[in-house]
């Protein structure tokens, strides 16, 4: 099925680890920044922040990649992953703050990362 405006696979898939990696490791350092109480990189930096919330990341990152890829069958999709992106931002500084439980703040923003992007799938899948 040749959709206009469609990816081709491989730069789907290399586009799907770029933004799943930006994602999940911008999306750590805001948590970590929020548990921490600072955003001055030096202080984030000597206190491990940084290196954890890059690795744990990373690693969350890789496996997102599949479901990602799977979501951009053309570049209109990436509008809504951003948006999506802001959406779990919100969720993790609004939920820590609230409740000061990361648990409940990074295992909620996984779990709406996931529904979301099915949500986006089905929805460019009914546009088109």
């Amino acid at each position: 099925m040749n959709v206009t405006g469609a990816i081709p696979t491989a730069k789907r898939i290399a586009l799907a680890l770029g933004i799943s990696w930006l994602a999940s490791v911008s999306l750590g350092l805001v948590y970590g920044a929020r548990v921490v109480g600072t955003v001055s990189v030096p202080q984030l930096w000597v206190m491990g922040v940084i290196q954890v919330a890059t690795i744990i990341s990373t690693v969350i990152g890789i496996f997102l990649t599949p479901l990602i890829a799977w979501v951009l069958r053309s570049y209109g999709v990436i509008k809504w992953i951003v948006l999506l992106w802001l959406l779990s931002v919100i969720w993790v500084l609004t939920i820590f703050t609230l409740t000061h439980s990361g648990g409940i703040a990074l295992e909620g923003a996984l779990l709406l990362t996931l529904v979301g992007l099915i949500v986006i799938r089905l929805r460019s899948e009914i546009s088109n």
